[in-house]
């Protein structure tokens, strides 16, 4: 019965410290997969193409926003030179100004019923206020 139980222990120590090697093995591959500086050590050049994509793509971004911007510039300061040549040179034909209309038709037509719709809701207040008792007014 003892030589059994030698066997039986020693079988179960021999199931433990291989656990125990198990287990220290996957914390050792744990802190070594979390290890950023390893990681790094390991993958050297996966990081420097992934760096060096994401430099060129901020590189690419910046230039295009300044070569939009340069022309957006360009673009509005040539349009002024045009419209600044244009009204000289419609100043230059238009001789007499006297013949125009100081205010276009529409725009009378517009400032009439603006006008209009004012004095009407004036007058609408004022009768308003003729009608009601005096206590009721605010």
């Amino acid at each position: 019965m003892n030589a059994a139980r030698e066997q039986a222990d020693r079988a179960a120590d021999r199931t433990r410290s291989e656990l125990l090697a198990t287990l220290r093995e996957l914390d050792r591959r744990r802190r070594r997969a979390f290890d950023l500086k390893y990681q790094a050590e390991k993958h050297s050049t996966l990081v420097m193409v992934v760096a060096g994509c994401a430099i060129a793509a901020a590189g690419i971004g910046v230039a295009i926003a300044v070569a939009r911007a340069r022309a957006r510039r360009e673009n509005s300061l040539t349009s002024r030179l045009r419209e600044m040549t244009r009204a000289w040179e419609a100043q230059q034909s238009l001789g007499d100004s006297a013949a125009l209309p100081l205010v276009s038709a529409a725009t009378a037509r517009k400032l009439a019923t603006a006008l209009a719709v004012t004095f009407a809701a004036q007058f609408g207040r004022w009768s308003a206020r003729r009608l009601l008792p005096a206590g009721s007014v605010r």
